[in-house]
């Protein structure tokens, strides 16, 4: 079904318009065809919905850039810290990932996994800890690593949180998940943007307060919103029910 005076959309958002089924043979049927429920079988609707999830994760991600490495750099200074105060040295400094004690079998894969990949432009601390997934540093807050970890230096990562563990793996559970599903081009406009922008800036809260004001300081999230598609007033969002 094809609603009446939508099909002219594209060209009212400004978008150069682009024919839905060459998208849908790009692109595939199967990931177009949510946009096209969404849209109520509108073709341009279904395109322009696209472009604007591309758009709006675009936004999101850039704040995400700088909480991930403000994240992982402040749980790795803490972790140092700890190695340091568990075994003082003179001479060769320790680093907090060679000491295995601390993780899972599939932690230590993960970081045998950075060691490989930073190798080839020298093995430093920096390199390595660039090289760790956002995954690997959410899994170092799960409430198994309570009293390992986050007592005794990850807490101090979060100087502006609960300092309930819990509270803080699992909001950086949800980051991660919001993170992969941008990273993976999924859909994210059935999710509450503003909302879900809060929810980044107060994590980023938890770590530098300055680094938050900041952030919110140069998001685009707010302005890309602003730009949805909006359907004419005949057309509601949604899957056409089996009598429309």
């Amino acid at each position: 079904m094809i609603l009446p005076g939508v099909e002219e959309l594209s060209t009212a958002t400004g978008r150069t318009p682009l024919d839905c089924d060459r998208l849908a043979a790009l692109m595939s049927p199967e990931r177009l065809r949510p946009y096209l429920d969404e849209a109520r079988d509108s073709k341009a609707l279904a395109a322009d919905l696209y472009a604007w999830n591309i758009e709006i994760g675009g936004a999101m991600w850039d704040l995400l850039v700088y909480l991930e490495v403000a994240v992982r750099n402040s749980m790795a200074r803490q972790l140092q810290d700890l190695r340091l105060r568990a075994s003082p040295r003179h001479g060769q400094i320790p680093c907090w990932f060679n000491f295995s004690a601390w993780f899972t079998p599939r932690q230590r894969e993960c970081i045998q996994d950075a060691k490989d990949s930073a190798r080839d432009k020298g093995l430093t601390p920096g390199r390595v800890v660039a090289q760790l997934s956002f995954g690997f540093w959410v899994s170092l807050l799960d409430p198994g690593h309570t009293h390992t970890l986050w007592v005794p230096a990850l807490r101090n990562a979060f100087p502006g949180s609960t300092g309930n563990s819990r509270d803080v793996h699992g909001q950086m559970r949800w980051v991660n998940e919001l993170r992969n599903d941008i990273a993976h081009h999924n859909r994210i406009y059935q999710r509450d943007i503003l909302q879900a922008e809060e929810k980044v800036l107060r994590t980023a809260q938890w770590i530098d307060s300055a680094l938050a004001d900041w952030m919110a300081s140069v998001s685009t999230v707010r302005e890309v919103n602003a730009r949805r598609p909006v359907p004419p007033p005949s057309v509601r969002w949604g899957k056409p029910s089996p009598e429309s």
